[in-house]
Protein backbone atom coordinates (compact mmCIF):
# COMPACT_ATOMS: atom_id res chain seq x y z
CA UNK A 1 0.00 0.00 0.00
CA UNK A 2 1.18 3.50 -0.93
CA UNK A 3 -0.02 7.02 -0.34
CA UNK A 4 0.59 10.14 1.51
CA UNK A 5 1.12 11.04 4.48
CA UNK A 6 1.40 14.38 6.91
CA UNK A 7 5.08 14.77 8.33
CA UNK A 8 4.30 17.36 10.94
CA UNK A 9 2.20 16.84 13.67
CA UNK A 10 2.19 20.52 14.24
CA UNK A 11 -1.60 22.42 13.57
CA UNK A 12 -2.39 24.26 10.93
CA UNK A 13 -2.90 27.63 11.24
CA UNK A 14 -3.13 30.76 9.33
CA UNK A 15 -3.70 28.41 6.49
CA UNK A 16 -0.19 26.95 6.54
CA UNK A 17 -0.65 23.52 5.67
CA UNK A 18 1.69 20.74 6.87
CA UNK A 19 4.20 18.98 4.72
CA UNK A 20 3.40 15.57 3.43
CA UNK A 21 5.70 12.76 2.06
CA UNK A 22 4.89 9.28 0.26
CA UNK A 23 4.82 6.11 2.12
CA UNK A 24 4.51 2.57 1.73
CA UNK A 25 3.29 0.31 3.70
CA UNK A 26 3.92 -3.58 3.43
CA UNK A 27 0.15 -5.12 4.10
CA UNK A 28 -0.63 -8.94 3.69
CA UNK A 29 -1.87 -10.03 0.36
CA UNK A 30 -2.86 -13.12 -1.47
CA UNK A 31 -1.20 -12.70 -4.36
CA UNK A 32 2.51 -12.42 -3.15
CA UNK A 33 4.47 -13.99 -0.19
CA UNK A 34 3.79 -11.47 3.00
CA UNK A 35 7.09 -12.42 4.77
CA UNK A 36 8.87 -11.55 1.96
CA UNK A 37 7.48 -8.57 1.35
CA UNK A 38 7.27 -8.03 5.27
CA UNK A 39 10.43 -8.75 6.01
CA UNK A 40 12.19 -6.52 3.03
CA UNK A 41 10.55 -3.66 4.96
CA UNK A 42 11.49 -4.25 8.76
CA UNK A 43 7.88 -5.25 9.24
CA UNK A 44 6.95 -1.44 9.47
CA UNK A 45 5.72 1.73 7.00
CA UNK A 46 8.64 3.83 5.61
CA UNK A 47 8.30 7.19 4.37
CA UNK A 48 9.61 6.55 0.42
CA UNK A 49 12.55 9.38 0.89
CA UNK A 50 14.02 6.89 3.53
CA UNK A 51 13.99 4.47 0.97
CA UNK A 52 15.68 6.37 -2.06
CA UNK A 53 18.60 7.53 0.56
CA UNK A 54 21.84 6.09 0.45
CA UNK A 55 23.70 3.54 -1.77
CA UNK A 56 24.44 4.09 -5.52
CA UNK A 57 21.76 6.23 -6.36
CA UNK A 58 21.62 8.29 -3.83
CA UNK A 59 23.30 11.49 -5.05
CA UNK A 60 20.78 11.15 -8.02
CA UNK A 61 17.95 10.55 -5.46
CA UNK A 62 19.16 13.61 -3.45
CA UNK A 63 17.50 15.74 -6.27
CA UNK A 64 14.04 15.05 -4.79
CA UNK A 65 11.37 14.95 -2.06
CA UNK A 66 8.84 12.67 -2.39
CA UNK A 67 5.56 14.04 -1.05
CA UNK A 68 2.67 11.19 -2.62
CA UNK A 69 2.37 7.97 -4.02
CA UNK A 70 -0.68 7.18 -5.76
CA UNK A 71 -0.21 3.85 -6.86
CA UNK A 72 1.90 0.52 -6.86
CA UNK A 73 1.92 -2.45 -9.76
CA UNK A 74 2.75 -6.20 -9.00
CA UNK A 75 6.28 -5.79 -9.59
CA UNK A 76 7.05 -3.10 -7.06
CA UNK A 77 7.48 0.14 -9.34
CA UNK A 78 5.60 3.08 -7.90
CA UNK A 79 4.05 5.88 -9.45
CA UNK A 80 4.49 8.86 -7.26
CA UNK A 81 4.74 13.03 -7.40
CA UNK A 82 7.94 14.70 -5.61
CA UNK A 83 9.58 17.93 -5.44
CA UNK A 84 12.53 18.55 -7.40
CA UNK A 85 15.56 20.79 -6.66
CA UNK A 86 16.93 23.43 -9.24
CA UNK A 87 19.34 26.86 -8.63
CA UNK A 88 16.59 29.12 -9.45
CA UNK A 89 13.71 29.19 -12.40
CA UNK A 90 15.69 29.75 -15.42
CA UNK A 91 18.00 26.49 -14.93
CA UNK A 92 17.02 23.39 -16.57
CA UNK A 93 19.27 21.33 -14.69
CA UNK A 94 18.33 20.02 -11.25
CA UNK A 95 20.75 20.09 -8.04
CA UNK A 96 20.66 18.05 -4.66
CA UNK A 97 19.04 19.43 -1.65
CA UNK A 98 21.11 20.70 0.92
CA UNK A 99 21.97 17.54 2.58
CA UNK A 100 20.27 14.44 2.87
CA UNK A 101 17.87 15.44 5.65
CA UNK A 102 14.69 15.48 5.54
CA UNK A 103 14.05 19.08 5.59
CA UNK A 104 16.71 19.87 4.08
CA UNK A 105 16.93 23.42 1.75
CA UNK A 106 16.54 23.48 -1.96
CA UNK A 107 19.72 25.90 -2.72
CA UNK A 108 19.81 27.58 1.11
CA UNK A 109 16.56 28.45 0.46
CA UNK A 110 16.85 30.06 -2.80
CA UNK A 111 16.16 27.67 -5.26
CA UNK A 112 13.30 26.82 -7.45
CA UNK A 113 11.48 23.34 -6.02
CA UNK A 114 8.71 22.50 -9.05
CA UNK A 115 6.43 19.44 -8.77
CA UNK A 116 7.74 16.59 -11.09
CA UNK A 117 6.32 12.92 -11.21
CA UNK A 118 8.80 10.07 -10.61
CA UNK A 119 8.87 6.70 -11.10
CA UNK A 120 10.63 4.93 -8.14
CA UNK A 121 11.92 1.33 -9.37
CA UNK A 122 12.81 -1.08 -6.67
CA UNK A 123 16.33 -2.49 -7.28
CA UNK A 124 16.91 -6.30 -7.24
CA UNK A 125 18.09 -8.35 -4.32
CA UNK A 126 17.44 -5.05 -1.93
CA UNK A 127 16.83 -6.08 1.72
CA UNK A 128 15.84 -3.82 5.08
CA UNK A 129 19.46 -3.92 5.45
CA UNK A 130 19.69 -1.67 2.57
CA UNK A 131 17.53 1.23 4.48
CA UNK A 132 19.47 4.12 5.15
CA UNK A 133 17.02 6.79 7.19
CA UNK A 134 17.17 10.09 6.49
CA UNK A 135 18.22 12.03 9.17
CA UNK A 136 15.72 14.85 10.54
CA UNK A 137 16.80 18.28 10.43
CA UNK A 138 19.76 19.17 12.73
CA UNK A 139 19.66 22.57 12.41
CA UNK A 140 19.14 25.41 14.76
CA UNK A 141 17.62 28.65 14.46
CA UNK A 142 18.68 31.38 17.07
CA UNK A 143 16.31 33.96 17.25
CA UNK A 144 16.85 37.49 19.00
CA UNK A 145 14.54 40.28 19.52
CA UNK A 146 14.70 43.84 21.37
CA UNK A 147 13.84 44.30 24.87
CA UNK A 148 13.88 47.10 27.24
CA UNK A 149 14.59 46.91 30.88
CA UNK A 150 11.37 46.97 33.09
CA UNK A 151 12.18 50.24 34.65
CA UNK A 152 12.40 51.70 31.53
CA UNK A 153 8.50 50.49 30.66
CA UNK A 154 7.63 51.73 34.05
CA UNK A 155 8.62 55.07 33.58
CA UNK A 156 7.04 55.35 29.99
CA UNK A 157 3.93 53.79 31.18
CA UNK A 158 3.59 56.61 34.51
CA UNK A 159 4.78 59.80 31.82
CA UNK A 160 2.23 58.82 29.36
CA UNK A 161 -0.85 60.47 31.42
CA UNK A 162 1.16 63.03 31.97
CA UNK A 163 1.78 63.68 28.35
CA UNK A 164 -1.83 63.47 28.31
CA UNK A 165 -2.41 66.04 30.79
CA UNK A 166 -0.23 68.76 29.11
CA UNK A 167 -0.96 67.86 25.41
CA UNK A 168 -5.09 68.08 25.98
CA UNK A 169 -5.14 70.66 28.89
CA UNK A 170 -7.93 73.12 28.70
CA UNK A 171 -8.97 75.85 30.70
CA UNK A 172 -12.02 75.26 33.15
CA UNK A 173 -13.75 78.25 32.27
CA UNK A 174 -14.26 80.65 29.54
CA UNK A 175 -13.73 84.19 30.62
CA UNK A 176 -16.40 86.19 27.74
CA UNK A 177 -16.73 89.71 27.91
CA UNK A 178 -20.23 91.35 27.44
CA UNK A 179 -19.61 93.95 24.94
CA UNK A 180 -21.74 97.05 25.27
CA UNK A 181 -23.32 97.88 21.84
CA UNK A 182 -23.34 101.99 21.89
CA UNK A 183 -27.08 104.07 22.43
CA UNK A 184 -27.63 101.23 25.02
Amino acid sequence: MVGQVDAETAGEVGGDQRDHRGFIYPYDDSETSSDTRRARFSNQAWWLDDLTNGGDYSDSNNHFRIFDASDINNAGVISATATQCFSDEDSVTSIEYDSTEHWAYCNEGDGDERIVAVMLVPISGATSDDISEREDDSTTTSRSGGSMHWLVTLILTLLLPIRRLIVTHKPMFLAKTKTSRAGF
